[in-house]
């Protein structure tokens, strides 16, 4: 019997492939006692710059750090992502998780800096999916790049150092093909850029200072070289040839972390930059969040309507479409019943086989559970491409009807650019 029992649960989370705890009309308890988070659930997105990269199946995240802080801000929890425990205990109440790529240096070269937090609240005798954690870029790029006219005559002593945050500095040479990365410093939101060289047997130097530097910036810095006139002071990058002198100077574009070019300074002659009538096309709007449609077969309908389970006749179509212009990223899934230890103890079978929070796009160890169910899991919901996902239940929900109480199976579907649609089903069974 109690194989049959959770053969049939095992069924029914099928469904809950299809949802992520969410009841607009329950009102969590934070007075007192405890609770747990399903890290298990944790997600994490690494953005950079306009492009979100998947995060297992492209960036390597398990290095990152995951930490969770209470209310006033004392650390309660720490792992690296890929050691966490699958749930953690923790009194009622609101905490915060904090996931970072590394501990940010000062400077550093192609060392990109990655961070991202997210609120959830604890509460009594329940369980709270965490879901997806974003980490966006959060230190400076730096690249320094050379004209065409000025490459040709740099001195082998060439170099560039730079200074920002007031203290990281790294030293650029010529054929140096890596970009700076630095910490951003609050309060300090300048960039220094000495070029120092010898042309035409003759030393150079050139001071450039850029501010409004800020996290989430590529700044690159072009040093050019055009004729003038000689009479500008030597600080300023002149090199004097009798009447004539080559000037040098410097601009800088900034990459920002929208995908967005600002120009600083004056473009190089003849050069174009996205957005500009030559310059390639101008960087694509995020798409709006209505990108995310569910569709319920006839025969079931999303809250706040109930479906009656008691009587559900075997072969009723029974699925959900779910389409996303922008592809998938999760496909979360939690369930919340009213049928516990009092009665045939529904959720405790549940919790056994496959759990009451999970994500069908990473479905961890339960993924041949998932699989062996008929629903979509790991690259058959992320993979590029996919843009539409069936959830046919039909099989499954008249075994509901063993189960007296209110059955909540929300449906949480993410696409790539972070946007979420919630939809829940709720069964009734009456005996």
């Amino acid at each position: 019997m109690k194989a049959n029992i959770l053969n049939l649960l095992l069924a029914i989370l099928a469904i809950i492939g299809l949802s992520s705890c969410h009841d607009d009309d329950w009102n969590p308890n934070v007075s007192g006692g405890e609770g747990r988070v399903s890290l298990q659930s944790l997600g994490i997105d690494v953005s950079d710059g306009a492009n979100v990269i998947e995060s297992r199946a492209s960036y390597d995240v398990s290095g990152f750090a995951v930490r969770i802080f209470d209310s006033k801000g004392l650390a309660v929890g720490s792992w690296t992502y890929s050691e966490m425990p699958e749930v953690f205990t923790l009194p009622v109440g609101v905490y915060t998780v904090e996931v970072e790529s590394h501990t940010v240096d000062k400077a550093a070269w192609d060392k990109p800096y990655f961070k991202g937090s997210k609120e959830f609240t604890i509460v009594n005798n329940d369980i709270v999916n965490i879901g997806v954690v974003t980490c966006k870029f959060a230190n400076i790029k730096v690249s320094i790049r050379y004209a065409d006219a000025l490459a040709q005559l740099l001195g082998p002593d060439t170099k560039v150092e730079v200074v920002c945050n007031d203290e990281g500095m790294l030293t650029y040479t010529p054929d140096e093909t890596r970009s700076g990365y630095f910490a951003a410093v609050e309060g300090s939101t300048t960039l220094v850029a000495t070029f120092t060289s010898t042309i035409r047997r003759q030393p150079v130097r050139l001071t450039k200072t850029f501010s409004n530097i800020a996290a989430g910036q590529h700044r690159i810095i072009t040093f050019t070289a055009k004729t003038g006139d000689g009479t500008l002071p030597d600080e300023t990058g002149n090199i004097s040839f009798g009447g004539t002198s080559l000037i040098l100077d410097a601009e800088i574009v900034n990459e920002n972390i929208n995908g967005n070019i600002n120009v600083d300074e004056d473009l190089i002659e003849g050069e174009t930059r996205p957005g500009t009538e030559e310059g390639g096309e101008t960087p694509d709007p995020t798409p709006g969040e209505n990108t995310i449609s569910m569709t319920p077969s006839q025969s079931l309908v999303f809250e706040p309507k109930t479906i009656d389970a008691s009587s559900w006749a075997d072969g009723t179509p029974a699925y959900v479409d779910i389409h996303s212009d922008n592809g998938f990223s999760h496909l979360f899934v939690a369930i919340k019943t009213t049928n516990g230890p009092a009665e045939e103890n529904f959720e405790a079978a549940v919790d056994e086989m496959v759990g009451l929070n999970f994500d069908l796009a990473f479905p961890g160890a339960k993924e041949a559970i998932y699989r062996g169910l008929g629903f979509p899991v790991s690259a058959e919901v992320t993979a590029d491409g996919v843009t539409d996902l069936r959830f046919d239940i039909g099989q499954f929900v008249p075994l509901l009807g063993a189960y007296s109480g209110t059955h909540n199976f929300t449906i949480t579907a993410e696409d790539k650019n972070g946007h979420q649609k919630i939809e829940t089903l709720t069964f009734i069974v009456n005996k």
